[in-house]
């Protein structure tokens, strides 16, 4: 395992820069994911419709009620409600549900293949 100082102490890099291709994809996905997901637990904590939210850059980066912006909950708490504090609408999956793949065949990031003409 290269570059992770926790299991080994000395890395040799990543070889052809796939770190950013392969991470930097996953972390993609998942930012689209959370921000899919976030305002239907911040619509459940605070018991509107996700359609009555509003998102606040802040700081502290929050969601809140439209009509009523005192009446919020931040990035935080709803990252920590929704692995079980709140009850989410039906139909929502917890947190702790799988969602995701590698992706595969022509999918897939290959950062050190040659690139060929289609």
């Amino acid at each position: 395992m290269h570059g992770d100082t926790e299991v080994t102490p000395y890395g040799l890099g990543t070889y052809g820069s796939r770190s950013t291709p392969v991470s930097g994809a996953a972390t993609a996905l998942v930012a689209r994911k959370v921000r899919e997901r976030a305002p239907i637990v911040a619509s459940a904590m605070l018991e509107v419709s996700p359609d009555d939210l509003s998102w606040d850059k802040g700081p502290p980066a929050r969601w809140h009620v439209k009509r009523d912006p005192e009446k919020g909950e931040t990035f935080q708490d709803i990252a920590m409600a929704a692995h079980g504090a709140v009850e989410l609408p039906k139909g929502s999956r917890p947190a702790s549900t799988p969602r995701s793949s590698a992706p595969r065949g022509s999918e897939s990031v290959r950062p050190s293949a040659p690139h060929r003409r289609s």
